[in-house]
């Protein structure tokens, strides 16, 4: 007896259909009318599909049904298409500090009371309905460039020697609740040195997981850069990332304990910016002294090239405000069934061109140029298999007409851009967000919903056209950007100046006293949970 497809159970099929990706289950409905009615009516099937609509992952710890998960979804995504915010409660936090930042949920105010540098931390955890807060005092000195991580309870202080002198420094691993050494730290401070460097700074720390990335000046040769991975519960360095001799490294996105993004721009003559990638699970070659590894160069990605006469300097920032270690990627906030993938969260590029001519009417002869780049991880990151199996010993090179007027959208001087925060593939503003959602929006396109009205009153679009930099006193050709975003209108509640992303939005605005918190409800936010 011959079996066919219409004799399996429609059950099975399901079954067997779940376990593909969401654009091949889309592309199963043109099978036959049976698969295409099972598709379309199977709840199972639905979810998945809007899963991958959306840019998310399930979250199989959330006790709900798949129906339950479904509605929720739906109902997500449009309301970040139609936003209603209101004020849900109002904190004003008195006092602003000597400096101040936000980091994953937590609001820390930087003082400098006993020391010249900063020796006083102020915590306040906005992820808590009671908004609790404490200060940790510390018997040294600590930059602003610290990082915490609430989920294991861990905040890195990187240290400021009074007098900048040796081949070391110093990094303390605290308990962001107690201001003590962490209980899974081996030891702390932990002592950073070099062999040939003298006067080394740390600028900046990253955490994923347990794993941390430094980056490090030198105080006398402010060109010399380095990016050191360490682990932070036993102090040993992993890897170190130096200064190629071919370009010059300007910074750097520690996307997960197995990857690396790092701006850089090759040495004269050209100037030309690029985004490299670096595998950290892969050892290329070891350092100068023969005995730290040194993370695989996969691929470099060009960026347009400047005039020969300009200089570049390259940032890059990435989404980590929801990035849960490991162990707890998969928990629940608030009952949220599903959280972001993070390959589809935005990468944001900030490009300065220096422009430098004794016939500009500057008092120096120089101009700045800022230029913002959206574009997702994807792009660098979409195919990590491949990236993990090419060739080790030559890194991948990728034009910038290959890749970037694909995948990237291009805005010139973004002033405000630091009001702002990021959520997943959302760039939210206190008055408007733009979705760089790719899948979304072209089924948006496809189904001719591009623009959505509110009575008479267009409140989101999809930009599609192109952006067009024309060549000029700035790049040798134009530059052209075609990634479609969508772009909603908020109507803000408040008289808010920026805002913050948890589980919720936040808003804040600066007083004269201190600066209000305020706490929106409207959206949600579900968390970054999947590593990559």
């Amino acid at each position: 007896m011959n079996i066919t497809l219409e004799d399996v159970p429609s059950e099975l099929l399901i079954q067997v259909v779940s376990l593909l990706p969401f654009q091949d289950i889309l592309n199963t409905r043109a099978v036959s009318r049976r698969f295409e009615v099972l598709i379309r009516t199977s709840v199972r099937l639905q979810y998945i599909v809007e899963l991958g609509v959306a840019g998310y992952t399930d979250n199989p710890l959330e006790r709900s049904f798949t129906e339950e998960r479904l509605r929720m979804l739906l109902e997500h995504q449009a309301a970040w298409k139609s936003p209603q915010l209101h004020v849900a409660n109002t904190i004003p936090i008195p006092g602003l500090g000597d400096y101040r930042k936000y980091d994953r949920g937590i609001y820390l105010r930087l003082d400098a009371n006993a020391m010249p540098g900063f020796d006083t931390l102020d915590v306040f955890d906005l992820m808590s309905p009671d908004l609790p807060s404490w200060s940790i005092q510390t018997d040294f000195e600590f930059s602003n460039d610290c990082e915490v991580d609430p989920v294991q309870d861990l905040i890195i202080l990187s240290h400021v020697s009074p007098v900048q002198q040796g081949s070391s420094f110093d990094i303390s691993v605290l308990s962001l609740r107690h201001g003590t050494v962490h209980p899974r730290a081996s030891f702390s401070p932990i002592r950073v040195g070099f062999q040939t460097w003298d006067m080394p700074l740390c600028t900046s720390v990253q955490l994923a997981d347990d794993i941390v990335a430094l980056s490090v000046y030198t105080h006398r040769f402010a060109h010399k850069f380095e990016v050191v991975i360490l682990e932070w519960m036993t102090g040993a360095v992993k890897m170190r990332l130096p200064q190629p001799s071919d370009r010059v490294l300007r910074d750097f996105h520690l996307v997960s304990p197995h990857w690396l993004l790092v701006t850089s721009v090759t040495r004269y003559p050209g100037r030309l910016p690029a985004v490299d990638v670096y595998s950290l699970d892969r050892v290329a070659s070891t350092a100068e002294d023969g005995s730290t590894p040194v993370p695989t160069h996969i691929a470099t990605y060009e960026l347009p090239s400047p005039r020969p006469e300009h200089v570049a300097r390259i940032r890059i920032n990435g989404n980590r405000s929801w990035n849960y270690h490991e162990s707890s990627s998969h928990q629940g906030v608030l009952g949220c069934p599903f959280g972001i993938s993070k390959l589809r969260s935005v990468v944001h590029v900030t490009l300065r061109v220096v422009e430098i001519s004794s016939n500009l009417d500057v008092p120096d002869g120089r101009r700045q140029h800022v230029f913002d780049i959206f574009t997702p991880l994807s792009t660098f990151l979409g195919d990590t298999m491949t990236l993990k199996e090419g060739n080790s010993a030559e890194p991948l090179f990728v034009p910038w007409n290959a890749w970037g007027p694909r995948s990237t959208r291009w805005f010139r001087d973004l002033a405000a851009i630091h009001t702002a925060s990021t959520n997943g593939c959302r760039v939210i503003w206190p008055d408007r967000v733009w979705d760089f959602n790719r899948v979304d929006n072209a089924r948006d396109l496809s189904r001719g919903e591009a623009v959505l009205l509110s009575e008479d009153t267009q409140l989101s679009r999809i930009h599609k056209d192109p952006t067009i930099l024309e060549a000029g006193n700035v790049f040798l050709e134009d530059v052209v950007s075609c990634l479609p975003y969508r772009e909603t209108l908020i109507q803000p509640p408040s008289n808010l100046q920026g805002i913050w992303t948890t589980d919720r939005l936040i808003g804040w605005n600066i007083t004269e006293e201190g600066i209000d918190v305020h706490f929106l409800e409207g959206v949600t936010l579900p968390p970054l949970c999947e590593s990559t």
